[in-house]
């Protein structure tokens, strides 16, 4: 459905096993997806034709991905374009009538979209390229994200709200939700055993308990006027890792919210993926020095019109020792790095 979207590059393996093993990142500034060789960590192509690809998720075994292609000026285009990750081209265009940002759970069998404008969920099934279930909300939700096990979604909603949708019996807490203590709450993380939900809002993060649906604490960073943007749980539960708009990259302590360690960036933090063995972390930002506000508000506008382009680098964490350990070179406003098998 559509032509090849390719740009020039050499032949890539297309056998099952090279296809689990790249990886794939959005330059939103660029209208291009980066494909990253895992075994190397190299950039190895680029697959390009995109309006403005805000987010990238890919299915388990790495033959497709799903990219949120959302024009600025032309709303009514915005679609989660579904790309073959061997011939490039694009099969299928899924219609999100507005702003959407996707994320999958680590068995890639679906990818959960928030649609500002339609003020819609969608679960679209990765097998059949079709979307499954449509959730509608009274708030304008700003971000989704489900368990592995099917049973749980949890949304995020301007102005400060978290809220729950159990899918098997449909019943929502949108009527009743959490909280949080600053506003627009965007990117979700949630621990491998479900237990703690990590909530990205504008001023600070918010360790929710999925239990009792409470707060049970507030990460800001000490002596930091920051601003989270995303992060994700690594796989043995201990840590979330929090990438800024405000030039940081920290380690908090899941258990406690305790700050284990800050990476001062100057750039501005756009993603958090860990390897499939979880010992290396990548977190997508631009150059350091490119921090031109606080809050990171002032990239709003010249980023989605494309006339701010500072580059990017996709930097590479040991989740051990949490010290830098590798660099690549990315296009303008990197994203999060999808991997087959990984929670995005």
């Amino acid at each position: 459905m559509g032509p090849a979207i390719a740009t020039a590059q050499p032949s890539l393996d297309c056998s099952p096993q090279a296809l689990k093993n790249r990886g794939y990142f959005s330059n939103q500034g660029d209208g291009t997806v980066s494909i990253l060789d895992l075994t190397t960590n190299r950039v190895v192509g680029t697959i390009g034709g995109f309006e403005h690809p805000w987010n990238v998720n890919v299915n388990a075994d790495g033959t497709k991905l799903y990219v949120d292609d959302v024009p600025v000026f032309d709303l009514g285009y915005a679609n989660i374009s579904v790309v073959d990750t061997c011939t490039h081209a694009v099969r299928k265009r899924i219609p999100t009538s507005g702003l959407a940002i996707g994320s999958a759970p680590a068995h890639g069998r679906e990818v959960f979209t928030a649609a500002y404008i339609p003020r819609e969920l969608l679960v679209l099934d990765t097998a059949r390229d079709e979307v499954t279930a449509t959730y509608r909300t009274t708030s304008i939700p700003s971000g989704v994200i489900g368990d592995e096990h099917g049973k749980d979604l949890w949304v995020t909603a301007f102005p400060n709200l978290v809220y729950h949708i159990d899918r098997r019996t449909g019943v929502s807490t949108e009527s009743t939700p959490i909280y949080t203590a600053g506003p627009a709450p965007q990117q979700m993380a949630l621990s491998p055993d479900g237990s703690t939900l990590s909530v990205a809002d504008s001023t600070g993060i918010s360790l929710i308990d999925t239990a009792t649906k409470s707060i049970r604490a507030r990460v800001v960073l000490p002596g930091e006027l920051s601003s989270p943007a995303y992060g994700g749980v690594s796989p043995d539960g201990r840590h979330l890792w929090m990438a800024y708009f405000s030039g940081q990259v920290a380690v908090i302590d899941i258990a406690t919210g305790h700050v284990r360690r800050i990476h001062q960036t100057g750039g501005w933090g756009i993603g958090v993926t860990f390897s499939k063995d979880g010992s290396r972390v990548y977190v997508p930002t631009t150059p350091p020095g490119t921090v031109i506000s606080p809050l990171g508000i002032g990239y709003a506008i010249p980023a989605f019109v494309k006339s701010w382009r500072p580059g990017g680098v996709v930097r590479i964490y040991d989740t051990t020792t949490f010290g830098e350990v590798g660099e690549i070179t990315a296009g303008n406003l990197p994203m999060a790095v999808a991997i087959p098998g990984v929670v995005k």
